[in-house]
């Protein structure tokens, strides 16, 4: 499975219950189960931190970003909707619990995609993004990154607000700048001669990556007033059974 919690009944802050589970010398299926029943809690308290928007620890989570840059790379504010989402819900739908016959654990993604990001919003962890591949990935077939469409008007604007003047060759043979329409770039310019011709104009070296980093959202997992009820239930719990079967 990607990336997982993995835990045992000899974990940290399981003592009481490590105890109590030598003492019944549960069978390797009864610790199988009971294992299984602790991944379900883990699953349901880390679900309710993804609803409550907050820590493992308690703290909120680091909201979500509500500004992005726009095609001129100026910041503008969120208009896709997303800026008051909750974050994370999908991966808790997509929790999973296994638990094996030596008493330990898991809750994890079966997708080893939405495990790789359920992993990077858990530990904050940065990646490099090429920008070729980050095109492609966006949409390959939008005009926007296709250099051989037609340019925006946007763009057309900035060239001239540049000082961009089309070379004009005269009679004598001398070359004269003049002046160029909006319309005039749209019709005989491609996007990436545009794009080529503002870079000289500003000086601007586009990047061939770039770092982005994700801020630590710790919601999988439990605290320890919380390990500390579930292990104390989960124990009351499995007494009774085996007293039910007169086993204690």
């Amino acid at each position: 499975m990607a990336d997982a919690m993995t835990f045992g009944i000899d974990r940290a802050g399981m003592v009481r219950l490590q105890q109590q589970l030598e003492v019944l010398a549960l069978s390797p299926d009864a610790k199988r189960k009971l294992v299984r029943e602790m991944a379900m809690e883990v699953r349901r308290f880390s679900r309710q931190n993804i609803k409550q928007q907050r820590c493992v620890d308690g703290s909120p989570m680091a909201p979500r970003k509500i500004y992005k840059r726009n095609r001129r790379g100026k910041l503008e504010r969120r208009k896709d909707g997303k800026e008051n989402r909750k974050m994370l819900v999908g991966l808790g739908r997509a929790m999973s619990i296994a638990a094996n016959r030596r008493g330990q654990g898991e809750v994890s993604w079966k997708d080893f995609g939405m495990g790789a990001i359920a992993d990077k919003h858990q530990h904050g962890k940065s990646e490099t993004v090429a920008a070729k591949s980050e095109a492609k990935r966006l949409n390959k077939d939008s005009d926007y990154y296709n250099p051989k469409a037609r340019v925006e008007r946007w763009l057309a604007k900035e060239l001239i607000a540049r000082g961009y003047r089309k070379e004009v060759r005269l009679k004598n043979g001398r070359v004269r700048q003049q002046k160029v329409a909006v319309s005039w770039i749209v019709q005989n310019m491609t996007r990436a001669e545009a794009m080529a011709i503002w870079q000289q104009l500003t000086g601007y070296e586009a990047p061939d990556s770039w770092t982005v980093g994700v801020p630590e959202r710790a919601f999988l997992g439990v605290n320890l007033r919380q390990s500390g009820t579930m292990l104390e239930e989960l124990a009351r719990l499995s007494l009774n059974r085996l007293r039910s079967k007169g086993k204690v």
